[in-house]
């Protein structure tokens, strides 16, 4: 247990810190002037970027728990199911990039959304 709460928080500083990161980079690259609601602007973006991630992690662990749950040949094979995971996480992955959002809140989101809903319907071989 303590594992994975020291494993957990030293993923969210970094998703944090990268998040926190792209905000502030994207904001001196533009050409706007920095003015006194720049820290405003830069949190607001902050706030945008966390939110979409979180959303779309989630969205994807959904979408592959609904998977699961109704098409039960997908689980009949653990082979099959440990793929689907892989693939979801992967793509998760991919779009969050595509869209210039934080791939690690994205697929830490889609990995405790599957670990929640997505265990339940899998097949015993794969537990």
């Amino acid at each position: 247990m303590l594992f994975s709460i020291v494993f957990g928080e030293g993923i969210v500083n970094d998703a944090v810190s990268i998040i926190l990161f792209n905000a502030v980079y994207t904001r001196t690259m533009s050409s706007l002037p920095l003015t006194w609601k720049a820290p405003i602007e830069i949190g607001g973006e902050f706030a945008s970027l966390t939110i979409n991630s979180t959303l779309l992690g989630i969205a994807g662990g959904l979408i592959l728990a609904i998977l699961f749950k109704s098409m039960w040949f997908l689980t009949k094979y653990p082979i099959h199911e440990i793929i689907l995971i892989f693939v979801c996480g992967f793509m998760t992955y991919l779009i969050s990039e595509m869209f210039k959002l934080s791939a690690i809140v994205s697929l830490l989101a889609c990995g405790i959304c599957l670990s929640h809903y997505a265990w339940y319907n899998l097949s015993p071989q794969s537990k």
